[in-house]
């Protein structure tokens, strides 16, 4: 979600190292470098506030309702040796 206004979207890996913020509202205000963290829905597998990165680029799609984000991964996912893997137990 995005920490500013709350509005939700769905994150997503690209071919590149930029991520994909998709399903977001037109009518939804977003400002360079917003921090976009995961939103922590009951039940849900990750924890809230944990950052994902920072919004580079807004866009939309002509043929689409919604905006799409481009996403500064807060991480370098290249330079990681060690990672944990969040599972429900």
């Amino acid at each position: 979600r995005l920490s500013a206004s709350g509005e939700t979207g769905l994150v997503r890996g690209q071919r590149n190292q930029d991520l994909r913020m998709d399903l977001v509202l037109p009518g939804t205000s977003v400002t360079a470098n917003e921090v976009v963290v995961t939103d922590g829905y009951a039940n849900g597998l990750y924890p809230p506030e944990i950052p994902i990165g920072f919004v580079s680029q807004v866009y939309s799609d002509s043929s689409s309702l919604a905006k799409f984000i481009r996403v500064r991964p807060a991480v370098d996912f290249s330079s990681l040796e060690l990672v944990l893997v969040v599972r429900k137990s």
